[in-house]
């Protein structure tokens, strides 16, 4: 959350066979083959300092059941492979930041998200846009309907998930962002 990158998986070591004499094999990690070098999740110095303000305001929320499922959610994106997964896992963890009823939640997650980041009729309106088309998106998962390329998601056309999982990534980071900052949400208390 605190950064892009990607980092080591240890849950993802698979055993793999020898034909000799070996016979428990070796153990791989299937994340060292498919992140690439500038993708690593690397903490610079010039950073920490930002990082542990970071986490300052994340302890605020350690007791909060609804963050909890949030972060867990996003978290386990990162693990699996199908995109499907991702996006189901995605709108779970804004329907736990957002949701407080069980009817209207894509509408919930529309507005809310929009005025907790943004502060323009524009770019909220963006924003509401987004995930109006990313809930839509989960839906036709959900529900077995095609899903039809491009992607109409907010302004954009994506032509792949590839595009897609990093803009999903990128406003999931500035909502919980804005979670952790205190005079931020204050002043929105209200919505929420």
């Amino acid at each position: 959350l605190f950064k892009d990158g990607d980092f080591h998986n240890p849950l993802e070591n698979f055993q793999v066979p020898f034909w000799g004499t070996v016979p428990k094999g070796i153990y791989f990690n299937l994340c060292d083959r498919r992140i690439p070098v500038d993708r690593n999740y690397i903490l610079e110095r010039e950073e920490a300092e930002d990082f542990t303000e970071f986490y300052r305001k994340s302890l605020r929320f350690t007791d909060d059941r609804r963050m909890f499922i949030a972060l867990e959610r996003f978290s386990l994106a990162y693990e699996k492979k199908r995109f499907e997964d991702n996006i189901i896992d995605y709108v779970i963890a804004l329907e736990a930041l957002f949701g407080t009823t069980r009817n209207r939640i894509g509408m919930e997650i529309r507005l809310k998200s929009g005025f907790l980041v943004e502060d323009s009729k524009e770019k909220i309106t963006e924003i509401y846009k987004f995930m109006r088309d990313l809930y839509g998106l989960r839906s036709k998962i959900v529900h077995g309907d095609e899903i039809k390329i491009p992607m109409k998601i907010g302004k954009e056309d994506y032509y792949s998930e590839y595009r897609l999982k990093p803009a999903i990534i990128k406003i999931f980071r500035e909502i919980i962002s804005a979670f952790f900052d205190e005079e931020r949400r204050g002043d929105k208390e209200k919505i929420f």
